[in-house]
């Protein structure tokens, strides 16, 4: 908040009326913020989930010869000021003279279907490129080296990070909380108590119901950190640990995470090969086991929902597909 304060305001005492455009990023978030009529900002969600889309007229150029509102487009029509005070602004300077500008934004979740939809016209025909098809597949043969299909488990419902209450049924902490109370690294200390802190930056994504391959252990926790522990620690000492760490000023960036876990230490009964189907090979009618080139089906519901839906300064209007 201080440096977003300096920034802006040193900005503002030099040039009170030039207008701001802030492209944040880090914090893995989608939002588009209103500082001021002439300053807004936009961040685009996390690790390539979202296309971050802005647009603004009303830019005063000497140079620029194209057309100023182009026809076939939507152009922006709100302004900066036009729904509601952004909290952000609190504290912060203001442009001094009344603004001209105009805004749109648009959230765009990251896949092909959605960058087909918006290419323009027969585009779409010429969408695949040979650069673009040659990086799918070194992807594709470069995951089949790395073994990322590889079937770990199956997970019998959706765990999600904010979907349900924290520590709730669905809440993929409660998940974790019994993963690492089951999870013991030294045998000869299973029968010590043991209080386990970590960051919940751990934990990056939502485990879906279905398969759980390699590849989902990274996209859920993409750390490699082991556990550090120090042993017999009075509890009297231990429990005040958490409460010193949550009043810091300055939360650590470095996420702790644990050794990774497979579903079937929570649930023996599990099958993973009932999570795949029989792989497109020729003995496919001998062997259901998995590797690649089997094909992952992931069981989701059929039940339709508005999805990922950002409220923003600029309201609930924003997420395209």
């Amino acid at each position: 908040m201080l440096t977003r304060q300096t920034v802006y305001n040193a900005i503002r005492a030099v040039k009170p009326d030039t207008p701001i455009q802030i492209f944040g990023g880090h914090t893995h978030i989608r939002d588009f913020a209103v500082y001021d009529d002439k300053t807004t900002a936009l961040e685009s969600g996390r690790y390539c989930e979202t296309l971050g889309w802005l647009s603004m007229s009303g830019i005063q150029s000497k140079s620029y010869r194209g057309a100023m509102n182009p026809k076939g487009v939507p152009n922006p029509t709100m302004k900066a000021m036009s729904v509601k005070t952004s909290t952000a602004s609190a504290g912060l300077a203001s442009s001094t003279s009344p603004s001209n500008l105009t805004y749109s934004r648009r959230y765009l979740d990251w896949n092909r279907l959605t960058f087909e939809y918006h290419a323009a016209g027969s585009q779409i025909r010429t969408f695949d490129t040979t650069k673009g098809v040659a990086v799918t597949q070194n992807i594709t043969t470069t995951r089949q080296e790395l073994n990322l299909t590889s079937l770990y488990g199956c997970a019998p419902q959706t765990w999600c990070i904010s979907c349900a209450p924290f520590l709730s049924n669905g809440s993929i902490f409660s998940l974790l909380q019994q993963a690492l109370a089951a999870t013991i690294v030294t045998t000869a200390r299973a029968d010590k108590p043991r209080l386990i802190v970590l960051n919940t930056g751990s934990i990056r994504f939502d485990l879906p119901m279905g398969p759980f391959t390699y590849d989902d252990s990274f996209i859920v926790s993409p750390f490699t950190d082991a556990f550090q522990y120090l042993p017999d620690i009075p509890y009297s000492v231990a429990s005040q640990v958490l409460t010193g760490l949550n009043s810091g000023n300055f939360p650590s960036k470095r996420s702790l995470s644990t050794e990774s876990f497979e579903f079937s230490q929570l649930n023996p009964s599990l099958e993973p090969d009932s999570c795949i189907d029989p792989p497109v090979t020729h003995d496919h009618l001998n062997t259901k086991r998995s590797y690649p080139g089997g094909r992952i089906v992931r069981r989701q519901s059929s039940t339709l929902t508005p999805g990922y839906t950002t409220s923003d300064d600029f309201g609930t209007d924003g997420d395209g597909k």
